[in-house]
């Protein structure tokens, strides 16, 4: 699927199963000659070359971080509103009580 993914967006096709964001940050990581090398490879269907697979491979390690990363953020962003949000009404105080009360 990542595999794909990744050759879709160099292909400029309808990428299914991978965020197309994750994908284009995923790429944005290699190194911009890399980045070339490995896009005029795979247009030129040579991606069974060993420089091909190379940067195909890290590409993927690449992406599979970006997608932890993604989902670590939206983790963290669910769980830093906590369960106890109502609706907040204007002109009123909000008190956080702790430990002390």
């Amino acid at each position: 699927v990542m595999m794909k993914s990744i050759l879709d967006l160099i292909h400029e096709k309808e990428i299914k199963g991978v965020d197309p964001l994750v994908v284009q940050r995923a790429m944005n990581l290699l190194a911009p000659r890399d980045k070339r090398t490995m896009i005029e490879l795979v247009k030129d269907k040579k991606t069974k070359s060993d420089p091909a697979v190379l940067l195909l491979r890290r590409t993927i390690t690449l992406l599979q971080r970006e997608i932890r990363r993604a989902a670590v953020t939206l983790v963290i962003q669910d769980l830093s509103k906590g369960d106890h949000i109502g609706k907040f009404s204007r002109k009123e105080n909000y008190w956080i009580e702790d430990e002390d009360g």
